[in-house]
């Protein structure tokens, strides 16, 4: 079946209406299928797999999944990836993961549940300076601090 076109014009201002002769034009051309991949997560925490975990991909809130899962659909190109604990949201971590088309990306990332993390207070500890001063973290509170750590050999 033949699409009905018409051409206007307007010509010593007379509208001008006549049937198309040449066609209407090819029909819009579909979208493009995006490239996607598929990304599977593997969290361990404390040296032991996580029962679940919630998963923001570009600081998109994915939500809680069974630890470990498949993530599909995911758009090809690197992206940040966000793991935390469903039990203890102090346990997290962010990587950069690549996915690619009609592949599967695996990613392992280890938590650990004790900070440091940012935002958070520093774990207790306790040093010896070069001069065998005994140095505790607890000394320093609501105090700024730099610490440089370094290796002499």
């Amino acid at each position: 079946m033949m699409r009905q076109c018409f051409h206007t014009a307007v010509f010593a201002g007379f509208l001008l209406i006549w049937p198309g002769f040449w066609g209407c034009g090819a029909p819009p051309a579909p979208m493009p299928v995006p490239y996607t991949g598929s990304l599977a997560i593997t969290a361990i925490v404390d040296s032991s797999v996580a029962d679940s975990i919630y998963v923001d991909l570009d600081t998109i809130k994915r939500g809680r999944h069974p630890n470990p899962f498949v993530l599909n659909d995911v758009m090809i190109g690197i992206h940040k990836l966000s793991v935390y604990d469903s039990g203890n949201v102090n346990a997290r971590t962010d990587t950069m993961v690549e996915i690619f088309r009609s592949q599967r990306s695996d990613v392992r990332l280890r938590m650990a549940s004790e900070a440091p993390y940012v935002g958070h207070p520093a774990p207790k500890f306790t040093v010896i300076s070069i001069d065998d001063t005994v140095f505790a973290l607890e000394q320093m509170r609501e105090k700024v601090l730099l610490l440089m750590f370094f290796e002499h050999t």
